[in-house]
């Protein structure tokens, strides 16, 4: 996500909506808790992120509707083999 972040606000998009198969990491990510030390470091800099002038949102999808864009991306990168 950090790096997902980086790339769209060099792109200059100023609304993001991010998809994440981890209710752990949605609900984390949603939260202005710090939880636990492990990764808090990069918590914190996704969150500076969020802080900046645009709006960023964070929706929970259930892992089957993400094993279907999986798939086509897999699909589209094999197809683009044989070009």
């Amino acid at each position: 996500m950090f790096e997902g972040l980086k790339l769209v606000r060099v792109r200059g998009f100023h609304r993001v909506e991010f998809h994440v198969d981890s209710w752990v990491v949605a609900t984390t990510l949603s939260s202005s808790k710090v939880g636990t030390t492990t990764g808090s470091s990069l918590l914190q800099h996704i969150r500076r992120f969020f802080d900046m002038n645009w709006k960023v949102r964070i929706c929970h999808l259930y892992i089957e509707a993400n094993a279907c864009a999986v798939t086509l991306a897999n699909f589209s990168r094999q197809s683009s083999k044989f070009k």
